[in-house]
Formats: C-alpha cells, structure tokens, sequence
C-alpha cells in the first residue's frame, strides 16, 4: 500500500511514465486503474482513520456520560433521603403532638364522666332538685332587691 506522501510525491502520471510499456499499451492502462485503486484505497484508510478516532472520542465521551449518570443518580439520592429524613422529623413531631392532644382530651373525658355519675346518681337520689332550690333561695340579695322587695 501507498503512503500519504508516496501519493502525493507520485500521482497518478508519474507511475506511467516510470513502468515499461509492454504489448499494446495494456501496461499503461493497468497502471493508472492501479494508482487509481491505490489513492481511493488511500483516501479510504484515511477516512477509516478518522471515523475511528471519531469512535474513540465518542465512546470516551459516553463513558463519562455515564460516570455523569451515575454521580447524577447519587445525587438525588441523596437529597431525597434528605427530605425524608426532614419529613420523617416533621411527621414524628406533629405525632407526638397530637398523642399530647388525645391525652389531655382523654383526661378531660374522664372529668367529664365523673361529673356525670355524679349528676346520674343525684338525680336517682332525688338530691339534685333541693339543691338546684338552695341555690334559688340563697342568691345575690341586689337581684332579689329589685323585685319591689325592700330592705329593712
């Protein structure tokens, strides 16, 4: 095979004129179809050439693509195991929170249903309704005072 500068040193008349002629010219024309073969098969391992050097810079670029990827996908995450941990945080408070509510109703309830046995066993009793009386009679004098009675 030819070289890029064999070529170009030679060209495509130069290597006619440098063969002996033989028969009926037949040695000439093989000549020049010969260097004819020889610069495109010159031109084609240059551009293989290229295309594999462009191959090779392309598959570099994919491997850092995908070292990219995956610096990219550690990334994330990690800002996702963040925000559930923020999340998880939030959420701990608001049920400690609300576990506090429920207690406190919870104790509330129970003054509740005590104050009603209480009421529940008065009223079986009968207690209630003198009681409701005594405090009738036992009221602020001044309301009483302005029902036309006098003080004396």
């Amino acid at each position: 095979m030819a070289t890029t500068s064999e070529v170009s040193e030679h060209g495509g008349g130069h290597e006619r004129d440098t063969l002996p002629p033989t028969g009926r010219g037949k040695r000439g024309k093989s000549a020049d179809i010969m260097a004819s073969l020889e610069a495109r098969l010159q031109r084609v391992e240059f551009a293989m050439a290229d295309n594999r050097d462009k191959v090779e810079d392309m598959d570099q670029r994919i491997d850092g693509l995908e070292g990219g990827n995956e610096e990219f996908h550690r990334e994330m995450q990690g800002i996702l195991n963040s925000l559930a941990e923020s999340w998880k945080a939030q959420m701990d408070v608001l049920k400690d929170s609300l576990q506090a509510e429920i207690a406190a109703i919870k104790e509330e309830i129970k003054e509740v249903k005590g104050d009603w046995s209480l009421c529940k066993m008065a009223v079986t009793q009968g207690t209630l309704l003198p009681l409701l009386l005594l405090r009738w009679t036992f009221q602020d004098p001044r309301v009483t005072m302005g029902r036309g009675m006098r003080e004396s």
